[in-house]
C-alpha cells in the first residue's frame, strides 16, 4: 500500500512501524510490514527499485521481536536475511542471535558468535557479557561464567543487577550457596537489589540442603534493606522446611506473616503442616487441617 502510493519513509520511521505493529498484531503481521515496506514480498529483481533499505536497526527490531514471542528459528532466519541484504549486523544483533542460541541449548553456537566478535574486534557492551554470563549460568559452567565475570571487571565494565542475579542462580544450580551468599554481599555493597525471584531460587536451594534456618535469616536480611517484598514461593519453602524439622509453631508464625502479606495458603503448605503435625503425633490436628483443606476445595499433594 505504501508504495503503490509512491510513499518511502526513512527507515527509522519503518522501524517505528514495524516495532508498533508486532506488539499490537504480533510476529506474523510485523514481519508482513517489514515485507511491504521494503519490497521484499516481491520476486528480487524488483527490489532494486525500492527507495529505502532495512539498516542493522531494523532487522534488530525483527530479531528482537521474534526473541521475545519465543520463536528462535526466526531469529536466525532474520539473521540470515541481513546477510542476504549485505547489512552488518552490530554488537546488539549479535547479542539477541547469541540469546536466542543459548536458549534452544545449541552452546556451540552461541560460543561460536561470541569468538566472532572477538576476531572482529568489537569491544562487548554489558548486555553482550551478560548474554554469554546468562548461557553459562543456566548450563551449570560457572567457571566459565565466572571467567567472563571477571573479564567484564578488568574491562572496566561495571556489573550490573541481572549479572549478579544469573550469577547467583548459577550457583545455586551447582549447590555453590557459599559463593551465593558472597554474591549477595557484593550486591549489597553496590547498593543493587535482587528479584523476588531469585531470593526464592536462593532460599529454596538452602530448604533443600537443610539449611532452614539459614534461609529464613537470608529472607530477614534482605527486607531489612528495604522497598523488598517476598514471593509466596519463598514462605512456602520456609514452611514446608520448618515442618520437616519439626519447627511448628516457627511454621505458623511465618504462615501468619505470609497471610498479612495477601498471600492465601496453597496445597503445598497445608500438606507441610499436615505432615509435620502428623510426623510429631499429633493426628488430631493434622485430621483438622485435611478437613480445612477439602473444605477450601484443596487437595492434599497439589501444586
Amino acid at each position: 500500500m505504501l508504495r503503490s502510493r509512491s510513499i518511502y519513509p526513512k527507515a527509522s520511521t519503518c522501524n517505528s512501524l514495524i516495532r508498533a505493529v508486532f506488539k499490537l498484531r504480533g510476529s506474523v503481521a510485523g514481519l508482513a510490514i517489514y515485507k511491504e515496506i521494503f519490497g521484499l514480498d516481491e520476486v528480487v529483481e524488483s527490489k532494486v527499485r525500492v527507495r529505502v533499505s532495512p539498516n542493522v536497526q531494523t532487522f534488530n527490531t525483527l530479531m528482537l521481536c521474534f526473541y521475545q514471542d519465543g520463536m528462535m528459528q526466526k531469529v536466525e532466519e532474520i539473521w540470515f536475511e541481513m546477510e542476504k541484504l549485505d547489512c552488518f549486523p552490530n554488537l546488539f544483533s549479535y547479542s539477541i542471535l547469541m540469546a536466542a542460541f543459548f536458549d534452544e541449548g545449541k552452546m556451540a553456537k552461541a560460543i561460536k558468535l561470541w569468538e566472532e566478535i572477538r576476531i572482529k574486534q568489537i569491544k562487548p557492551d554489558v548486555m553482550a557479557y551478560n548474554t554469554i554470563i546468562k548461557g553459562f549460568c543456566n548450563e551449570g559452567e560457572m567457571e566459565r561464567a565466572e571467567e567472563l565475570f571477571r573479564e567484564m571487571e578488568l574491562s572496566e565494565i561495571e556489573a550490573t543487577c541481572l549479572t549478579y542475579e544469573y550469577l547467583i542462580k548459577g550457583y545455586c544450580k551447582i549447590g555453590n550457596l557459599d559463593t551465593v551468599i558472597l554474591l549477595y554481599k557484593e550486591m549489597c555493597r553496590k547498593d543493587l537489589r535482587p528479584e523476588a525471584s531469585t531470593v526464592s531460587e536462593v532460599i529454596g536451594e538452602m530448604c533443600n540442603r537443610d539449611r532452614v534456618s539459614e534461609g529464613l535469616e537470608f529472607l530477614r536480611g534482605v527486607m531489612k534493606r528495604g522497598s523488598f517484598f517476598p514471593s509466596d514461593t519463598s514462605y512456602t519453602f520456609l514452611i514446608k522446611g520448618l515442618c520437616e524439622e519439626g519447627k511448628m509453631e516457627d511454621a505458623l508464625m511465618l504462615q501468619a506473616e505470609m497471610g498479612g502479606k495477601g498471600y492465601e495458603p496453597n496445597s503445598e503448605i497445608y500438606t507441610a503442616f499436615i505432615e509435620g503435625n502428623s510426623k510429631l503425633g499429633d493426628e488430631e490436628k493434622a485430621g483438622k487441617l485435611r478437613k480445612e483443606m477439602l473444605g477450601i476445595g484443596l487437595q492434599q499433594g497439589e501444586d
